[in-house]
């Protein structure tokens, strides 16, 4: 609300939020569900009941929220016909997350009949993301043009690029495997983190070509050599730079 809408939320606030649910409501409930026999919990087989409070009534109804907040920002650039911010794929991939996170959590019991929702939800929530993730290869190529490829928007386009596998999937395929999702997805990490293809290997040379062009444009790299003296350099130039 406070990036995408403009209300003022002071900063203050992010900081007291974080003590509260790490420091206190955290810790309180981790402690209120280890039970006094541990050893019991080895013979335990039914899906835990504070897990399912959790995925059901919390995280759910978070998913929903955070859903209409973004679907309210599509709406604003619609309305205004302007380009989504950078920023905002990190919001749509949180969000993506965190809607995965519950469906793979509440799998175990959506055969049960008092939870036939959970399939049709499930169902519903990849085709709901399809505007989001158009939105989010928007964003991101916004970004790529102004400053290049970094880790994050490597990491980002591969899981935009493996959100286009997924939800045709579980929207088209008959058999639905949630294997699919953790396999798939272990996949793409492994492919990304390694070679000449991988993110940390291509985010290099996109950011050096970029440090190459930013000082060549300001005669500070001239026939591969860096000159000691040039002419003073716009402020928004260093700040590339010294990113960089």
């Amino acid at each position: 609300l406070d990036n995408l809408f403009g209300v003022n939320v002071p900063g203050k606030r992010y900081g007291e939020l974080w003590v509260f649910l790490n420091g206190i409501f955290t810790t309180w409930f981790f402690l209120a569900g280890v039970p006094e026999d541990l050893e019991s919990l080895d013979g335990v087989t039914d899906y835990p009941k504070g897990l399912k409070i959790f995925s059901q009534y919390i995280l759910f109804p978070l998913v929903l929220v955070y859903l209409v907040i973004l679907y309210a920002y599509i709406g604003k650039i619609l309305l205004a016909w302007d380009w989504p911010q950078g920023w905002v794929s990190k919001l749509i991939l949180g969000f993506i997350g965190t809607g995965l996170s519950t469906i793979l959590l509440l799998h175990p019991i959506k055969g049960r009949v008092e939870n036939v929702w959970i399939g049709k939800a499930s169902r519903w929530f990849y085709v709901i993301i399809i505007p989001l993730i158009v939105m989010l290869f928007f964003a991101l190529s916004r970004r790529l043009s102004e400053y290049g490829i970094t880790e994050g928007r490597y990491l980002a386009i591969a899981t935009g690029l493996w959100l286009c596998v997924i939800v045709p999937y579980f929207i088209m395929s008959k058999r639905k495997k949630i294997l699919f999702i953790p396999a798939s997805l272990c996949l793409v990490t492994f492919v990304v983190s390694f070679g000449p293809w991988g993110m940390f290997a291509v985010s290099e040379n996109s950011q050096v070509g970029r440090l190459k062009e930013l000082l060549t444009k300001n005669n500070i790299l001239v026939d591969g050599r860096v000159q000691s003296k040039h002419d003073s350099i716009q402020f928004e130039a260093t700040k590339q730079i010294s990113s960089i």
